[in-house]
């Protein structure tokens, strides 16, 4: 498995570029005439990424540490087995869906 082309990777690279360094992907304007329903959201984050013009080497810097930062905050884990390999990764369960139990507590 190619660190780049990890799904995992895309999507803390994408979370990490939102986060830290802009707000999130251009705003698309809505069309009220527009009755076909397409979303083109994916295609306009896939631009705001290209127009970034990164280097390979800056593309694979941000991408390790977009590893080591999901890691960091519990994001993602390593499978057994893996322990040693830093391109293969899970995503932690909890964080794939949002927990009603933690509003409640505070």
């Amino acid at each position: 498995m190619s660190t780049i082309n990890s799904p995992i990777v895309f999507v803390s690279v994408v979370f990490l570029l939102c986060t830290f360094f802009g707000h999130g992907a251009p705003p698309h304007q809505h069309n009220a005439d527009d009755k076909t329903g397409s979303n083109d959201g994916a295609e306009s984050l896939q631009n705001y990424i290209g127009n970034m013009a990164l280097t390979e080497i800056e593309l694979k810097k941000l991408a390790q540490f977009a590893i080591v930062w999901c890691h960091n905050n519990a994001l993602i884990l390593r499978p057994k087995g893996n322990e040693g390999r830093v391109d293969v990764a899970e995503f932690a369960p909890i964080s794939l869906f949002p927990s009603p139990v933690f509003p409640r507590c505070f």
